[in-house]
């Protein structure tokens, strides 16, 4: 099984702060597994996020351009 990061490791892996994480999870723009209330990662997950940038995470928007 791989070892999933937690988000103090992540955000010395990607030089993110752990607060911009946080707040990604919580708007669903970063890949997570979360695990009884805990927030984990998949690194290969997130070095396909990071390859693509965070679009696979973004919910789209449907509504017409102004």
């Amino acid at each position: 099984m791989e070892k999933l990061l937690d988000v103090k490791e992540l955000s010395e892996l990607t030089s993110i702060k752990v607060n911009t994480l946080r707040a990604w999870v919580f708007q669903k723009r970063i890949p997570c597994v979360r695990i009884n209330g805990l927030v984990r990662f998949k690194r290969d997950e997130i070095e396909s996020w990071l390859a693509i940038g965070d679009k696979i995470s973004r919910p789209r928007s449907h509504g017409k351009k102004s």
